[in-house]
């Protein structure tokens, strides 16, 4: 009796992760850029689309394409003079493709979904009158999202984002979204 109890318990908590397995989710994502300690560039606008799929509960792999526009610093020179003047340099535009793995409950179960999430792609950034910079970047940082039973689901997401320059240093970000994703797969839904 207990072998049979002990059996029924681990089939019945296998059930919900059996639903999350082949779960493929799509859709886009708003938020904002914050550079961290960069002058070369200000807080912008990002959006993105990004897929994934659920192989096995708790681990999902997927891709993302990703844009975001930084805003324009400004440096005032000689302040409090008469030469005193502000020279203002293109904060640029940044795109980025990638993988990214999920680690955690991101399959299309209804319900409150929570997960950490680990990228790795490629990060160019044009500015005006500057060569383009082409570096690999990697992001990290916990998500959430909801997913209600008619297959969407409105996500959440913080990343901090580092992309090494070679110098013995690297360009950071933080990045904040919010997504609405659509779920196809096995799900019971």
């Amino acid at each position: 009796m207990k072998t049979q109890l002990a059996v029924l318990l681990v089939v019945a908590m296998m059930v919900p992760s059996a639903f999350a397995i082949g779960d493929i989710t799509v859709g886009p994502y708003f938020g904002m850029a914050v550079p961290l300690a960069n002058d070369d560039a200000e807080s912008g606008a990002l959006y993105g689309f990004q897929a994934r799929v659920s192989l096995i509960p708790g681990l999902s792999i997927g891709g993302h394409y990703q844009s975001r526009g930084y805003g324009n610093p400004s440096q005032t020179f000689f302040e409090g003079t008469p030469q005193e003047f502000t020279d203002e340099k293109d904060g640029g535009d940044v795109t980025s493709i990638g993988l990214d793995a999920y680690f955690g409950k991101a399959g299309g179960m209804p319900g409150l979904n929570f997960y950490f999430m680990g990228s790795y792609g490629t990060y160019k950034w044009k500015r005006d009158n500057q060569d383009e910079i082409s570096k690999t970047a990697f992001a990290v940082g916990p998500g959430v999202e909801l997913v209600l039973p008619m297959k969407v689901g409105i996500e959440g997401r913080a990343l901090i984002e580092v992309a090494p320059t070679g110098e013995s240093g690297s360009w950071k970000s933080f990045l904040w979204f919010v997504g609405i994703n659509y779920h196809i797969g096995l799900g019971p839904m």
